[in-house]
């Protein structure tokens, strides 16, 4: 697969990155890979920003500060983009 995209490696940036990417899709702000359409799906939205909080606990005592500031700000913008969602 000469032509497929090169990963990047695996760090706790791009693990964030993976599980917040479906809540960007539940919260409607990212289209549906599958369907190309914008949906919404608050409660699957809160689980992936709640594994998010428990991927947080869990790595704040070895997490560098800027990668808890990265994590943090991840939250902070999923929690607010689904605060306004419910509404």
């Amino acid at each position: 697969m000469a032509d497929a995209p090169k990963l990047p490696p695996p760090s706790l940036d791009v693990l964030v990155q993976v599980i917040a990417a479906p809540a960007l899709v539940h919260l409607g702000v990212v289209a549906n890979p599958a369907t190309g359409k914008l949906e919404k799906n608050l409660e699957q939205a809160r689980w992936t920003i709640d594994l998010l909080h428990v991927l947080e606990e869990k790595v704040r005592a070895s997490a560098t500060q800027e990668e808890r500031a990265r994590l943090d700000a991840m939250l902070h913008q999923l929690r607010s983009i689904c605060a306004g969602a419910s509404k």
